[in-house]
């Protein structure tokens, strides 16, 4: 009897339940909100920096001279050889134009400056730490500041890139003049024997050594006093008699200063 009610109880409370209609659900978690992804990772589809990732759209570099009284050749090497050379000479206070250019994280272009002396040209070749470093991003246009040479360097530094001597000799004698180191006779940086009556030539020598003006079989020394030094330029006139030192100037920065 006592088992029947317990069974009558039991169905009453499980037909209350029912009609109650309860629910019982796992509490709820956070979830991250989505979100899109580009292919490189970054959320929203955005290349890393502002990075144009199309590899259809073309990337340049443009080189800026404005701030050097100098035109510039940049390269991509510090060796500067020819094939590593980027677009023509930059004037001076002028930019490039634009160059198309491969992208890269980091690029060192390396400058080499044109002057004259004299009315003779020259070129310098800075250290390493005259050359500029730049991110060319993919897509972009990449605008590339040559330093000026005056923070590069000091005013007193040699501008040349050897241990050699530069001398531009007038020829006012009546027959053609050679320059002579002892015995040997050298030619002109254009390759000529020497200088006919009337011209010039200019010379590059190694300083040392005892140079002289040969013309017509007779033989004429150099000044006494006269020490020829390396990274400097030398006018000098032969005029049949006799060779005189019309002037020195050390080739630097200094010496170009108008």
């Amino acid at each position: 009897m006592k088992m029947k009610w317990m069974f009558f109880l039991g169905a009453i409370v499980a037909l209350s339940l029912a009609s109650c209609n309860i629910h019982f659900e796992a509490p709820m978690q956070n979830e991250a909100p989505e979100s899109e992804t580009s292919g490189n990772g970054n959320p929203g589809g955005e290349a890393p920096d502002g990075e144009n990732q199309d590899p259809q759209v073309p990337t340049y570099v443009i080189f800026d001279n404005g701030a050097n009284p100098f035109s510039v050749s940049v390269y991509l090497d510090a060796q500067r050889l020819p094939g590593q050379r980027l677009g023509d000479k930059i004037e001076a206070g002028q930019r490039s134009e634009a160059i198309r250019f491969a992208p890269s994280q980091r690029t060192s272009f390396f400058p080499r400056f044109h002057f004259e002396l004299e009315s003779h040209p020259f070129f310098f070749d800075p250290p390493s730490t005259g050359s500029t470093e730049v991110l060319v991003r993919q897509g972009e246009t990449t605008t590339v500041p040559i330093r000026p040479l005056s923070t590069v360097v000091s005013p007193d530094t040699p501008l040349v890139n050897d241990n050699e001597a530069h001398l531009r000799i007038y020829n006012r004698g009546y027959g053609l003049m050679n320059l002579a180191k002892g015995t040997q006779v050298i030619h002109t940086n254009s390759g000529e024997e020497g200088a006919n009556p009337g011209e010039w030539a200019l010379f590059t020598v190694v300083p040392a050594g005892d140079f002289r003006i040969l013309e017509g079989g007779n033989v004429f020394p150099f000044p006494s006093g006269l020490v020829l030094q390396k990274g400097h330029f030398y006018v000098i006139e032969f005029d049949g008699f006799a060779v005189t030192l019309v002037r020195k100037v050390p080739i630097t920065l200094e010496s170009l200063a108008p």
